[in-house]
Formats: structure tokens, C-alpha cells, sequence
């Protein structure tokens, strides 16, 4: 009977112990995989600065080749040379492309992803819809409007971006907009929002399908006061070009034609984000003059 008894009482003690140490050991795993994880996500952030860095290097590389071979040219031949490039860059602003060196940009045609479009500069359809918008994924975001869309290429790169806001600070990368359909901004408009804060429905980059605005959308002083959202902006500042972002405005009416907006950001592809990083400008400042870039 007292076996009995004894082997009762150690299946008992057996059985309430086996689920603390399961729990115990799934809670081993996932501090494990999530090493791995942060690891994984540290070793593709240095891996892709060291791609950026190589590429700016050659850029530069190929301009003082350049340099070189125009300081070889006669005075008379550089002159002559120099008319033909002015002549070709008028030919150029009129058809549908900019070029800049080697690079193609498109900015007029409506679902080109270097599309152009100011409070002065609409889309050709008034009621244009990109063709590739999708839903985000949530893993490394945080949406405020459950219906966050963007173009395929854009929500690809926001992904990889958020994964890297993620690991610097922990916490989801606030969306606050995304994709807004002609009729939306309408109503925004009608709201009235100035044409300084808001662009006209028809005008805006959101209709692009490539514009995002992150954390929220209030005024330029609070991304100075606020020390989160300074300490936010500044790593985007820097960070954001490596996944083809760059924060549209950012220097004024003069330059932008809208007030400064720390949060609205812009996806325009590796080349041309490139440019405007390494320039230190703003899509419409390239806009003005892509020569001299």
C-alpha cells in the first residue's frame, strides 16, 4: 500500500512540475529566436549601408573621370560642348524624361515611380488609381487607419524600413497615411485645410500610392520639441534613403511650395534617392535644375 501510495505521489509531483518546465523552455526558445531575429536584421542593415556606401563611392569616382577628361579639352572645344549639353537639357525638360547621367526619370507619366506632382503640377487622370496598391503588413507597423495602402514597390521598402525602425528603438513605426484616392483628398480639402498644409484632391503625392506619413501630422515646431519625435526624425533622416525614402518637404514654401513636413516621406526608387541624399536636396529642388546634379 505504501508503494502505492509512493508512486502516486511521484506522478503527481511529476505532473505539476512538467508544465512549468515546458513553459520555461518555450520561453528559452523564443528569447533564442529573437537573438537570431535581431541578428539577422543587424547583419542585412550592414550589409546594405555597405552597398549604398560603394555606390556613392563609384558615383563620385565616374564625376572625376569626367572632370579629368573635360580638363583635356581645349577651351573652344569645352565651349562648344557646353552649348550642345544646354541645347540637348532644353530638348530634354520638354519630352516626357530627365536625365541625369545615366538615370531616366520619369516624371510625368502618372504611374511612373518618379512621378512629379506639386500644388501647381497635377496628375494627367484626375481620378488616378495605381494599379499595384496592397494592403501593409503590420509586423514592424502601426496603422491608425485600418485601410493603409500602398504600390507594391513602396509597401516592399516601408516593410524592410520598419524592420530597421524596430530594431533601433523596439516599438512599430507609426503610419498615419498612406494611399488617398482623389475623392479623399476632396474631402479633406473641404474640410478647409489650406493649400499650403493640404495639396488640392487632384495635386496630391498620397494619390501617388507612394507617400507615407509617419507618426503624426501636426506642425513642424512639435519634431523639434517633442524629444521622441525629434530623436525619431533624425534616425529617418538618415536612414530612410537606404530603402529609397526621402522627405519631400523639407525646406519651405519657396522651395517646396508647402510648409516643412518632418512626417510626409516619399519612396522614389534607388537612383534618384540616391541623388537627393547624396546632394542634400529636395525632389523639387532636382526638379528646378537636374543639371547641375
Amino acid at each position: 500500500m505504501k508503494t502505492i501510495l509512493l508512486i502516486v505521489l511521484v506522478l503527481c509531483i511529476t505532473w505539476c512540475i512538467s508544465p512549468e518546465i515546458d513553459q520555461q523552455e518555450l520561453i528559452k526558445q523564443q528569447e533564442i529566436q529573437k537573438k537570431i531575429n535581431e541578428k539577422e536584421l543587424e547583419e542585412r542593415r550592414i550589409l546594405e549601408e555597405e552597398r549604398v556606401k560603394l555606390k556613392i563611392i563609384r558615383a563620385k569616382e565616374i564625376e572625376q573621370e569626367e572632370r579629368a577628361k573635360n580638363n583635356l579639352l581645349g577651351n573652344d572645344l569645352l565651349e562648344e560642348t557646353a552649348l550642345l549639353n544646354k541645347q540637348a537639357l532644353n530638348v530634354l525638360n520638354s519630352e516626357v524624361t530627365l536625365v541625369k547621367d545615366d538615370q531616366e526619370f520619369d516624371i510625368h507619366t502618372d504611374n511612373s515611380l518618379t512621378r512629379f506632382v506639386n500644388n501647381t503640377t497635377p496628375y494627367n487622370g484626375l481620378e488616378y488609381i495605381p494599379q499595384n496598391l496592397v494592403s501593409l503588413e503590420w509586423e514592424y507597423t502601426k496603422d491608425v487607419k485600418w485601410w493603409a495602402k500602398l504600390r507594391q514597390e513602396a509597401a516592399d521598402a516601408l516593410d524592410n524600413l520598419a524592420q530597421n525602425y524596430f530594431l533601433r528603438f523596439g516599438i512599430p513605426l507609426d503610419i498615419v497615411s498612406t494611399y488617398r484616392s482623389y475623392e479623399y483628398q476632396k474631402w479633406i480639402k473641404d474640410r478647409g485645410c489650406d493649400d499650403t498644409l493640404c495639396a488640392k484632391a487632384w495635386y496630391s503625392e498620397h494619390q501617388s500610392g507612394l507617400a507615407v506619413d509617419f507618426w503624426e501630422a501636426s506642425e513642424e515646431s512639435r519634431f523639434r520639441e517633442n524629444e521622441d519625435l525629434k530623436m525619431y526624425f533624425e534616425w529617418m533622416k538618415q536612414e530612410a534613403y537606404k530603402f529609397w525614402f526621402t522627405n519631400t518637404y523639407q525646406k519651405g514654401l519657396e522651395i517646396d511650395w508647402y510648409w516643412i513636413e518632418p512626417w510626409h516621406w516619399r519612396y522614389v526608387g534607388e537612383d534618384l534617392a540616391l541623388i537627393l541624399k547624396e546632394y542634400k536636396i529636395t525632389f523639387a529642388e532636382y526638379i528646378r535644375s537636374p543639371e547641375s546634379y
